[in-house]
């Protein structure tokens, strides 16, 4: 069992969460993102996954504690989303 709600939108997901005390990471490739190996996972975190288009909104990513990234070779620069965050919750 999962516990699990419904938002109106991801950037109210992410700020129910925050108001909750859990940190929030979105996976993205930005100027500031973090190798996603590199971190310190905390034991109660949030991860923000966009879709391989446009990735995670700008307005989500401006409220999120760290930005993570998983690096790629070749011309491609996302992965599904159900393997990236396969890479994550691995990690």
């Amino acid at each position: 069992y999962v516990r699990s709600r419904h938002f109106a939108s991801t950037l109210e997901a992410v700020q129910a969460l925050k108001a909750e005390g859990v940190r929030v990471w979105a996976c993205e490739t930005t100027s500031d993102s973090e190798l996603y190996s590199e971190v310190k996972y905390p034991p109660n975190v949030g991860l923000v996954l966009g879709n391989e288009v446009i990735g995670v909104d700008t307005a989500v990513l401006s409220v999120c504690d760290k930005t993570l990234r998983i690096p790629m070779f070749g011309v491609k620069n996302s992965l599904n989303v159900g393997t990236a965050m396969s890479v994550l919750v691995f990690e």
